[in-house]
């Protein structure tokens, strides 16, 4: 019992707003009940604060979720050094895909995929992807117009769909 009560109580000894947690599932309890998926039970929570920084809990994990768009802007740039692991475990072994996602690495490969992929998104540079990034989502759009105009209804493989 003391563990439990430690464990929930991180944010309020720290000092920080914080969303009461459901134990032992923290915001996730609807998600175990199936009642929303992981976006969606974080987003409410999103919603049911003003703050600038919220306390919440996955599980028994601590995490704090950034609602102030300058701060979340400055984690993710100016202060990465200190916010590169985003605490999401991949087994590399059983899913493989994810091996490699930038939003997976961790340290010292996290900062090595990122100083190579800094120069590719200067402001210069998405300006001039935009015209080709807008026409290739036009042609989406009208491919998945014609395959929906007899039906109104039909099941898309994805990676099909994105891929041609």
């Amino acid at each position: 019992i003391f563990y439990i009560k430690w464990t929930y109580t991180y944010w309020q000894r720290k000092g920080f707003p914080y969303h009461e947690p459901k134990i032992p599932f923290g915001v996730l309890d609807a998600v175990r009940r199936r009642e929303a998926s992981l976006g969606t039970a974080i987003y409410d929570v999103y919603r049911s604060s003003k703050d600038k920084v919220l306390g919440i809990y996955l599980i028994t994990r601590p995490a704090l979720l950034v609602r102030d768009a300058q701060l979340a802007r400055d984690i993710l740039s100016k202060d990465f050094e200190s916010f590169h692991d985003r605490g999401i475990h991949v087994d590399d072994e059983a899913d493989p895909q994810s091996r490699g996602g930038i939003f997976f690495l961790k340290g010292l490969d996290w900062r090595s995929l990122r100083l190579k992929l800094t120069p590719s998104f200067t402001s210069g540079k998405l300006k001039g992807m935009f015209d080709k990034i807008e026409d290739v989502g036009d042609k989406m759009v009208n491919f998945l117009n014609t395959q929906l105009a007899d039906e109104g209804v039909k099941e898309f493989e994805m990676k099909h769909v994105m891929g041609t």
